[in-house]
């Protein structure tokens, strides 16, 4: 199973801190302080020494579809398999 400590070995992209996070999403949000802090405060993929794996959204939304692609591929057609055995269709 993979835990985001898993998923933070396996990222090849480099850390960084947050001033370049802070930065690159004030950047992104064209200006918008609290939107830019609240991200790279709670969603920014970070570990326990404050180092940061994701420098805008972008690199979060690319994370987030790579996780449901994997997802999706592991267990193609299960919802509906098991939609169609409970309903007898």
């Amino acid at each position: 199973s993979n835990t985001i400590i898993d998923l933070i070995n396996k990222m090849s992209e480099p850390s960084y801190n947050y001033n370049e996070v802070y930065a690159a999403t004030l950047e992104y949000f064209k200006g918008d302080e609290l939107a830019a802090k609240v991200w790279a405060s709670k969603y920014a993929l970070k570990d326990s020494d404050g180092k940061y794996y994701e420098k805008t959204p972008d690199d979060m939304h690319h994370r987030i579809a790579s996780e449901i692609s994997r997802i999706e591929q592991k267990y193609a057609n299960r919802r509906y398999s098991i939609c169609c055995r409970a309903s007898n269709i």
